[in-house]
């Protein structure tokens, strides 16, 4: 019976120290996965400034693009006005206001002629109206048709 429980007691021994091992092991395990959550934390936190930094860049880089295209318009409008007021001060816009008016004065120079040929025709460009010098004794004709008139059979 002895060695019997010398047996026991050297079993028991090995079971205690077994013990003490699983222990130890399960206190590593638990720390390291503490140590892991720990790190899986830091990740998700690492992550999420990543897509806040993203984000941020994006706006910035959004704004940026907003100020340079900003700036394109405004280089445009002024170069729109600085060619709108070189065009209104060039010869080429008296000819395209010019050339129509001297037209329309001769038309109405012949029509006044034409139809009144005692009026004196004096067109001032001073810009004072001209005094009234026409009579009121002159006969008018009527004009000859000019304008298409379709056939209407009767």
């Amino acid at each position: 019976m002895y060695v019997n429980m010398a047996k026991a007691d050297k079993e028991i021994q090995r079971l205690k120290m077994s013990n003490e091992m699983a222990k130890d092991k399960i206190a590593e395990a638990q720390e390291a996965i503490r140590d892991k959550n720990s790190l899986l934390l830091q990740k998700a936190a690492l992550a999420r400034e990543v897509e806040e930094l993203k984000r941020s860049r994006a706006e910035e880089v959004a704004v940026a693009r907003a100020k340079v295209e900003q700036k394109k318009v405004e280089e445009i409008a002024a170069a729109r006005a600085e060619a709108i007021k070189s065009f209104q001060s060039s010869e080429e816009l008296r000819s395209y206001i010019m050339d129509p008016m001297v037209a329309m004065q001769l038309y109405w120079e012949e029509r006044l002629a034409r139809f009144n040929p005692s009026v004196e025709i004096n067109f001032d460009t001073s810009g004072e109206p001209p005094s009234p010098s026409y009579t009121t004794d002159a006969t008018l004709e009527p004009e000859p048709a000019t304008t298409y008139a379709p056939f209407i059979e009767s």
